[in-house]
């Protein structure tokens, strides 16, 4: 009765712990797949709308990308943007910016990062100035 009881206290306290992981927000698209695109939380999520991020490549391996961030709401709001650029699964740039950027009631704005070094994915990162 005893290993009973303790495998389900484990059980119950493995749970609880995976249920601790902040997990990422996901842009609403104006439409496409957003791999390439996190918020930090639900309020950013629903508040704005993202459009496909158009990354570059030049000749000495250097990405260059751009993508329009578009406000939902009545309101302004004041985003930091961030960017790690990565290279064969290996991180090359990590985490540039902020790029803060100001979104009027229903505006779009661009946002545009470059990699220092030869890269070939990238992860834009959006989250609530302060």
């Amino acid at each position: 009765m005893f290993r009973m009881t303790s495998k389900l206290l484990l059980a119950a306290v493995g749970l609880l712990l995976a249920g601790c992981v902040n997990q990422p927000y996901y842009g609403r698209l104006d439409p496409y797949s957003a791999k390439h695109v996190q918020f930090t939380n639900d309020a950013l999520q629903n508040n704005t709308a993202i459009t496909a991020a158009q990354p570059t490549r030049d000749p000495s391996g250097l990405v260059h990308v751009t993508t329009q961030i578009r406000s939902t709401i009545d309101d302004g709001q004041t985003l930091d943007v961030y960017c790690t650029f990565t290279r064969a699964g290996q991180v090359v740039d990590n985490r540039l910016g902020p790029k803060t950027v100001y979104l009027h009631a229903r505006s779009t704005e661009t946002v545009e990062f470059n990699s220092t070094q030869p890269a070939d994915d990238f992860l834009l990162i959006f989250e609530p100035a302060n």
